[in-house]
């Protein structure tokens, strides 16, 4: 690939707590611990977690390496994995809900985002700083998984589904995706996807990847790992068995102290409410702020005031002993919810931060008081990057009419309004405005005349307007469709623009897919992509021509 260029653009949808946290840490510190713009910040944590961390490494490190062999991650993730048996190694970590395919794009950012930063931080501080992937396996929205979105052949936008939906709510780690329905879904978008020399292998790396595994997330990790081969990146599935172990006790606390634990979330969300901002996570009423698998699906947990606990919807009520029975002999029946995920990751991992999205970043403001609840410090949050890819043919038409990516993001006027604007010399839509107009003050004068004669006229004159009116809008809509018309390669072109940097009027990174790119590019894209990222450039949006 010839050498891409980056281009910063201003910030925008970062939440106003983002937006501080870069800009003005002061005005955020009673949400978050650590300033993650101050090199200071990561040596004073990384010490912190020599001092306090009492994790447990060697377990830790013979599980990953289990787990990364398993999904077929190569010897620099291994290698990543190993180096944590260190008494001074920290880890950076991301993760993201485990989707078909791997997702929308922001995944890739996440992934990039970690592994930049780990190195920066390891050249540092000389110690070894590990990146890692959180394969959120737990979560149980199929329908949030099961599509991606894809540049099609002809310039447009497809969304490729597995035609697939487990019959019980479980976790996506929980559900094995039938052979059949893998081979339909890569026909679907060997459909869609043109022809290059990178399409085949791509298609078969997504079918090995599956083949590898026996669930959901499991495929989606394998994939991830092949795509990030040779970056160091680890990933860890925390709902095994012996992932889930090095949280039991923690679950214990979480149910033998659940008051505690929920009035520190309610406190929190208070404190984020009287300072202005908005919140991110609503909780539940009575939530237990846990999980637990019953009957093959993942139900939320309630509590009340006497310290049983229900499960949601189920009618099944549990002591707090029995759940701690459950807690301890089987914690693999159990799972956080969103706002206690990072208490249980912080606590199987020495976690130097956490690259989060926007929201993932605002969320966790509502949380610093869990963790002091906990008698824990939360780890530094890293927004991760935004990257648009610019391709040379949409390049060529952003130069010729002078406009950037996010140009394509306005609800109103288009791009492609606004270039039919400039070349429509006769003015079309003000020629009709003004004809309609001149019709309707005509036919009023004339109206007003004929009152004089009989006032009974009136309602023949509104008439007369509506019915020009009409006739004219027909009139107005055909001259527009016959412009248009003649306009038609610039509109068209247009759109396989917007297709590609602003499908569905929304960021790049949220609609599509990574295979969009890598059938074009090939597999060394995204380690392409980290060659260029400024070591600074967290929380940044950037334009990466290619």
């Amino acid at each position: 690939m010839a050498e891409l260029r980056v281009v910063e653009q201003p910030a925008i949808y970062a939440p106003p707590l983002v937006q501080n946290l870069l800009r003005d840490f002061p005005l955020v510190d009673q949400f978050y611990e650590y300033d993650p713009t101050q090199a200071a910040s990561y040596v004073q944590r990384a010490q912190y977690l020599e001092q306090h961390w009492s994790g447990e490494r060697s377990t830790l490190v013979e599980e990953l390496v289990r787990y990364n062999r398993t999904i077929g991650a190569d010897e620099s993730a291994i290698a990543g994995a190993e180096a944590l048996v260190d008494p001074r190694a920290v880890v950076l970590i991301t993760g993201q809900q485990a989707g078909v395919a791997t997702g929308p794009l922001y995944t890739i950012h996440k992934a990039i985002t970690v592994i930049v930063k780990a190195r920066l931080e390891s050249q540092r501080q000389g110690r070894p700083v590990i990146p890692v992937f959180w394969v959120a396996a737990e979560d149980h929205d199929w329908q949030e998984v099961q599509s991606i979105s894809v540049l099609t052949k002809e310039g447009g936008v497809a969304k490729v589904s597995l035609p697939f939906a487990p019959t019980v709510k479980s976790s996506v780690g929980q559900v094995a995706v039938p052979e059949e329905i893998v081979q339909a879904f890569l026909s679907e978008v060997r459909e869609h996807m043109q022809e290059t020399e990178f399409k085949e292998d791509l298609l078969k790396s997504l079918w090995n990847a599956w083949q590898r595994t026996s669930n959901m997330a499991d495929w989606y990790a394998a994939f991830l790992a092949q795509i990030f081969q040779g970056t160091g990146l680890v990933f860890v599935n925390p709902t095994s068995r012996v992932m889930r172990s090095l949280v039991s006790e923690r679950f214990v606390e979480l149910i033998l102290d659940n008051a505690r634990f929920r009035k520190a979330v309610e406190t929190g969300t208070e404190k984020l409410k009287e300072a202005g901002y908005p919140v991110q996570v609503e909780l539940m009423q009575n939530s237990a702020l846990l999980f637990l698998e019953y009957q093959g699906a993942r139900v939320a947990l309630e509590a009340d005031q006497a310290g049983a606990f229900t499960l949601r919807g189920e009618g099944v009520v549990l002591t707090k002993q029995e759940l701690v029975e459950i807690a301890r002999r089987e914690p693999t029946r159990l799972s956080p919810n969103v706002l206690i995920r990072p208490l249980i990751q912080d606590t199987i991992f020495p976690t130097l931060g956490y690259v989060g999205g926007p929201a993932e970043i605002s969320y966790h403001a509502m949380i610093k008081d869990v963790f002091e609840a906990a008698e824990e410090q939360m780890s530094i949050l890293i927004p991760r990057i935004h990257l648009t890819l610019v391709e040379k043919a949409q390049d060529r038409i952003l130069q010729k009419y002078h406009f950037k990516p996010r140009d394509f993001l306005a609800r109103s006027p288009k791009p492609v309004d606004q270039v039919l604007k400039s070349a429509d010399q006769i003015g079309v839509d003000d020629q009709f405005d003004k004809l309609r107009q001149e019709f309707d003050e005509k036919i009023e004068h004339l109206t007003k005349l004929l009152e004089e004669i009989d006032p009974g006229v009136t309602p023949f004159g509104k008439e007369a307007v509506s019915g020009v009116n009409h006739r004219l809008e027909q009139f107005h809509s055909k001259a527009k469709q016959l412009f248009r018309k003649r306009h038609d390669t610039i509109i068209k072109q247009f759109e396989r623009v917007e297709s590609a940097l602003a499908p569905h009027g929304d960021l790049q990174e949220r609609e599509l897919n990574v295979l969009s790119f890598l059938v074009k590019y090939g597999p060394n894209l995204v380690r392409d992509l980290m060659q260029v990222i400024p070591e600074q450039a967290f929380g940044k949006m950037l334009d990466i021509y290619l």
